[in-house]
């Protein structure tokens, strides 16, 4: 038996609001623990690694396509800068079959309650209103290929319903102000301006190679610095739907109850990789940041020796909670630009999509790999076609967790109702269409191409099981493996997902190579950062 230290990136789940409502934001911790592989008899081996890995910066893969550096900050005026959270080089067909070269430089202000892209109409404008003002030749980019996006009156920001006479719509642009290079003495190109994201053209014979470095100056020729994209050429293919996998997140925090208290991440991610994969996720781009828990790289390192998943390191910890989401999802999505038609940007490792009916699948029946086809399957069923959408939305429904012995799906109570929108309430999930967004937030594509609109399915079409414990409720879900873990709420018996259990089972075993797969899972599921015997 042998110990080591280990530092995990904590996210919590949800946000109560004070109409009793509650949002996805989460809340991020830090904390040292002191963590016990000795006992995982039954998988030989499995977080060996963990004994001289010190940090996931010392872990590399042939399947790594960067690793980010920390935010740089670029200075406008006193007081006044902006910071670049990660660059992406892009090379992607537009609409009209023609191709477009540029680096997505993903930005964000560096304040320290800055709030990226939280919600659509949350935006902290100051930065954008200065770099817009700047730019008084700003030419608008019209049409298929301009974005656009709404701010709301600051006397209404924290609102949940803004007035629609208070709503200003932005349309992407030119700017007259901010310029780019890809030397310091190069030619300068103006940038596009997306919301948050800016889009510097680039050279289509330079666009391929790994390390791409950046230069940025005012109109006045004022130098303010330089970014470098990183990424591997070749390493991704084309595909129809790709995954977005953030890092994994434990609230055990007894500080915490009263948003449900529940843990078992690497349980959850395992689960929800395998299910994903068998129905129809052709590829997924996993997270990982520096400080977080060395024993993940036991979990993630199968899905990329198989090739089915792809890594990207930021080499910081990200202190403010909901700028973490917006690096991961804005990241991922000009990744998946010119790779994927469709992206699961947000679908957290507790939430399982399950196509309910298949009245609009060739055959009327839902095909085992339905997220493959499923987005362009209900754009057909709808008379619609995929540059007029430039998302699917979803509801999603809670059901009560296994006990931790089992797999999550294999619970059968749930509450009788979707969650509806209550303010910030419960807000839905989305499947992206990687053409037309532009920018992401948790539950929207908040910049998007052209006049194009959302599309919601039914929950009799599809919805989200979504496996947690209740709110303010204090459930330790690991204290008994054979306690039952329905509460008061989940008062409806549900066993559509019963026939996936013998799958998802069926595919951990293969790829972890263990014997007794109720055994692995509960292991797992014991990594408790905060439980006093790791502390």
């Amino acid at each position: 038996m042998w110990s080591i230290l280990t530092t995990l990136c904590v996210l919590r789940a949800a946000n109560a609001n004070a109409d009793g409502t509650h949002d996805d934001a989460p809340i991020m911790l830090q904390v040292n623990a002191l963590a016990d592989f000795g006992q995982l008899s039954k998988t030989p081996d499995f977080f060996i690694d963990a004994e001289t890995l010190t940090s996931l910066d010392d872990w590399h893969s042939d399947r790594d396509l960067a690793f980010v550096p920390p935010p740089q900050n670029l200075r406008f005026t006193k007081g006044l800068n902006i910071s670049i959270v990660t660059a992406v080089p892009v090379h992607e067909r537009l609409s009209d079959d023609s191709y477009a070269s540029y680096i997505a430089v993903v930005t964000d202000h560096p304040e320290p309650h800055s709030d990226l892209s939280q919600h659509h109409w949350n935006w902290t404008q100051r930065p954008w209103e200065y770099l817009e003002n700047q730019s008084l030749e700003k030419t608008f980019i019209p049409g298929k290929e301009g974005g656009y996006y709404y701010t709301v009156a600051s006397e209404e920001t924290n609102k949940n319903n803004p007035k629609k006479e208070n709503l200003t719509k932005h349309v992407s642009y030119v700017s007259s102000y901010l310029f780019c290079s890809t030397s310091r003495h190069g030619t300068r190109r103006a940038f596009t301006v997306h919301g948050r994201v800016l889009h510097c053209p680039w050279p289509v014979d330079k666009i391929h190679e790994p390390e791409i470095r950046v230069h940025l100056f005012t109109a006045d020729g004022k130098y303010l610095g330089k970014t470098v994209a990183s990424q591997k050429p070749d390493a991704l293919k084309e595909y129809n739907t790709m995954a977005c996998v953030r890092d994994v997140f434990d609230n055990q925090n007894p500080d915490k109850v009263q948003y449900g208290r529940f843990s078992g991440p690497f349980k959850q991610l395992v689960e929800w990789m395998e299910y994903n994969n068998l129905h129809g996720i052709a590829h997924f781009l996993i997270y990982t940041f520096r400080g977080q828990d060395v024993g993940s790289k036991a979990i993630l390192e199968p899905y990329i020796q198989s090739k089915i998943a792809s890594r990207v390191h930021f080499q910081h910890y990200p202190e403010d909670q909901d700028g973490r989401f917006g690096y991961i999802l804005n990241d991922c999505l000009y990744r998946s630009k010119g790779h994927s038609k469709w992206l699961l940007t947000s679908i957290d490792i507790d939430e399982y999509i399950r196509m309910v009916s298949g009245h609009f699948f060739p055959g009327h029946k839902v095909p085992l790999t339905s997220f493959d086809s499923g987005p362009d399957a209900f754009l057909k069923f709808k008379k619609m076609k995929r540059p007029q959408v430039h998302s699917i939305v979803m509801k999603r429904i809670r059901f009560a967790r296994s006990t931790p012995n089992q797999l999550d799906i294999a619970s059968t109570w749930r509450e009788a109702k979707v969650s509806e929108v209550i303010g910030f309430g419960a807000l839905p999930k989305i499947m992206v269409n990687v053409d037309l967004a532009l920018q992401l937030s948790i539950h929207y594509v908040e910049v998007f191409k052209g006049n194009v609109t959302s599309l919601l399915m039914k929950p009799g079409e599809a919805v989200i099981h979504h496996y947690r414990t209740p709110f303010r409720e204090d459930v330790i879900y690991n204290e008994d493996e054979n306690a039952s873990t329905k509460d008061n709420l989940t008062t409806v018996h549900d066993t559509a997902l019963q026939g996936e259990v013998a799958l998802v089972r069926d595919a951990i075993q293969k790829r972890f190579h263990v014997n007794d797969v109720s055994e692995f899972l509960t292991e797992l599921a014991s990594r408790h950062p905060l439980d006093p015997k790791f502390t």
